[in-house]
């Protein structure tokens, strides 16, 4: 599979929720990130609940770390995809329509994971995040 295809695949799986794949991208040359985020579709670039409900379960079920679960809120917020050499590239990015505040909010909680104020968040906030999406 050549790199491009690679990048597009990681970054459609990372939107999709899958958080971890974003270890992979971080190692990327931020040029073929940004083209990857332009060849894929409007509908691969949407954050649905079934994505965010993913984060939130894997981070539940400590699958996935609080850096990794940071660092997708920040592809799902802003379109940002960090890379190691310091370079944030943009995705463009938008929520689910009828889900658009649900999301927002538990997106908003997972990328303030790490801060000195509201750096964390336990199991039964996760819950209850899982269960605003599900409603």
């Amino acid at each position: 599979m050549n790199s491009h295809l690679t990048i597009r695949d990681d970054l459609v799986r990372a939107l999709a929720g899958e958080a971890s794949r974003l270890r992979s991208l971080e190692n990327q040359n931020p040029t073929d990130i940004g083209k990857a985020g332009r060849d894929i579709s409007a509908e691969q670039r949407t954050i649905t609940v079934s994505a965010v409900k993913k984060v939130l379960k894997a981070l539940l079920e400590k699958t996935i770390t609080p850096s990794d679960a940071n660092s997708w809120a920040w592809l799902a917020r802003g379109g940002v995809v960090r890379t190691i050499e310091g370079v944030a590239v943009r995705v463009e990015t938008d929520y689910q329509d009828d889900k658009e505040e649900a999301i927002a909010e538990a997106v908003s909680r997972l990328s303030e994971l790490g801060d000195l104020v509201d750096g964390t968040i336990d199991d039964t906030e996760l819950k209850q995040l899982i269960q605003v999406l599900t409603d």
